[in-house]
């Protein structure tokens, strides 16, 4: 008796049949045991058939969720070829509408990302009891987070609304930052030497930055081959850059003004 015969008493036969039938998978001494055991038990022959049945079907399903797990890997793999492709800073020839909306899609997808989680904190307390209240504000400060992830979906999934809503985001987001480069641009120090010092002047260039960015990713989704893909005429673009830029600037004018 080895030390496997007394463990393998409570074994089921199920069990006992998987030691048998996967013997690469168990030492030598296990198999005997193993073996030993279901020979004491004397199976019936239909006993055993079941058993070989039940282990078969166990193999199939195994066989089944392998093949599963290979073809979400295969699928990953390509994905990731893809993003690689996409971000490919060397381009052999112009990118084409399929490369630009996958860029853009990974862009927009990773700023909406880091936003949320940037901002996770300070949107789970407005959320409870304890904060003082939502207004216009608030309703600013949520829009964008909320506009972002669904335009980007939409956008992915060639929908013509998730087109119209990254416009309107474009256009918010290029009208703002500008206004931020009028702003900084026209700050003047408060000609307090201790004030000036804790609170310096603002540079201007990471809001030109990102007017550049924005306003360059606008040229980019109002191109033809792109405008091709979600059916936008020339009155949806008009519309869309137009509402959104009167609706930005009507909201940022009264500070601009101060």
């Amino acid at each position: 008796m080895n030390q496997f015969s007394v463990r393998y008493k409570s074994f089921s036969n199920s069990d006992l049949f998987r030691v048998i039938e996967n013997q690469s998978d168990y030492q030598t001494e296990a198999v005997e045991a193993a073996k030993t055991e279901i020979n004491q038990r004397k199976l019936s022959d239909q006993q055993i058939k079941d058993l070989k049945s039940e282990l078969e079907a166990e193999r199939r399903e195994q066989q089944r969720q392998n093949e599963k797990r290979a073809e979400v890997e295969q699928k990953v793999k390509k994905i990731g070829i893809s993003v690689l492709e996409t971000i490919n800073p060397i381009q052999k020839a112009a990118p084409t509408a399929e490369r630009l909306i996958r860029l853009i899609t990974i862009i927009f997808g990773l700023i909406a990302i880091f936003k949320w989680y940037n901002q996770f904190g300070l949107i789970k307390f407005m959320l409870t009891d304890s904060s003082p209240g939502w207004d216009m504000s608030i309703v600013e400060y949520i829009l964008p987070l909320i506009l972002i992830p669904v335009a980007t979906v939409l956008f992915w999934l060639r929908k013509k609304s998730g087109w119209i809503l990254l416009v309107a985001y474009l256009t918010y987001s290029a009208i703002c930052a500008f206004g931020l480069v009028i702003m900084t641009w026209n700050m003047e120090p408060l000609g307090v030497p201790a004030l000036d010092s804790l609170f310096p002047p603002t540079s201007p260039t990471p809001q030109i930055l990102a007017t550049l960015f924005f306003g360059g990713t606008l040229w980019v989704v109002t191109k033809e081959k792109i405008k091709e893909q979600y059916d936008i005429n020339r009155q949806i673009l008009i519309a869309s850059i137009g509402i959104s830029a009167v609706l930005t600037i009507l909201f940022i004018a009264p500070f601009l003004l101060i």
